[in-house]
């Protein structure tokens, strides 16, 4: 492999990686309830902080570096290593298809959609549909629309 092969790889994949953890928090101040929101933000900083871990552990099952290039054409165990990959992403990415089945209140509130606001507070937060509750939102939306 050549320098810009690498470069260029590391490159994608750091943006990649930091775009993720970036969107991921911004995701779960949106969607998380306040009161499990102390729980859930360090979680989320704890499993990125494994996938780190072991990404780097997975050179393990990488030939050694005095191996020969025939060493080298021959192993595969690089394929699984993208392959694990591949599987974690795309389960997390079938959960939150299947289960976040609404748009952020901040999102409604900015497109001036009050009703759909006021639905996805009291299905993010869990009110049980409280009338008090409902005019507090409605005062709050009121206020950042204008």
């Amino acid at each position: 492999m050549n320098f810009w092969t690498i470069f260029f790889a590391r490159l994608i994949g750091g943006f990649g990686c930091g775009l993720s953890l970036a969107s991921t928090s911004r995701i779960i101040e949106e969607y998380v309830p306040l009161s499990m929101y102390s729980t859930a933000s360090p979680f989320n900083i704890f499993i990125a902080q494994l996938g780190s871990f072991l990404a780097l552990i997975s050179a393990v099952v990488l030939p050694d570096e005095k191996a020969s290039d025939q060493e080298y054409a021959d192993d595969t165990s690089w394929r699984y290593i993208f392959g694990f990959s591949f599987i974690i992403i795309a389960i997390g990415m079938f959960g939150f298809l299947c289960f976040v089945r609404t748009d952020t209140p901040k999102f409604y509130v900015s497109i001036n959609d009050e009703d759909n606001a006021i639905k996805a507070i009291h299905t993010i937060y869990d009110t049980n549909g409280s009338q008090i509750q409902a005019n507090r939102i409605k005062r709050f939306i009121e206020k950042s629309c204008n």
